[in-house]
């Protein structure tokens, strides 16, 4: 069965908790049919609960949202306006 490929935008407290409960899967017994593809946030330096380096970092998230490889954009970041609204318009376009 093919794996979804995600591509997360926000790295806060809800991103990095995706990224654990993905990471986890095996330890779960989930089928594993989620693959973290990239991720991007305000800061890659920030301190944060989980290991970011070792996924492909986008410093724009639209960039994310329209990478041939992402076939699930998950937006995070928060916002009506500004960055994760043309995230979110990017993500649609790109279908």
């Amino acid at each position: 069965m093919k794996k979804v490929r995600l591509g997360i935008a926000g790295l806060g407290h809800v991103g990095c908790g995706l990224i654990s409960l993905i990471e986890r899967q095996a330890e779960l017994r989930l089928p594993g049919r989620v693959e973290i593809v990239g991720v991007s946030a305000r800061s890659r330096h920030r301190a944060r609960v989980v290991d970011v380096d070792k996924y492909t970092w986008f410093d724009d998230a639209a960039t994310l949202a329209e990478h041939a490889d992402v076939d699930v954009f998950v937006e995070l970041m928060g916002g009506s306006d500004g960055p994760a609204k043309f995230a979110v318009e990017t993500a649609l376009k790109a279908g």
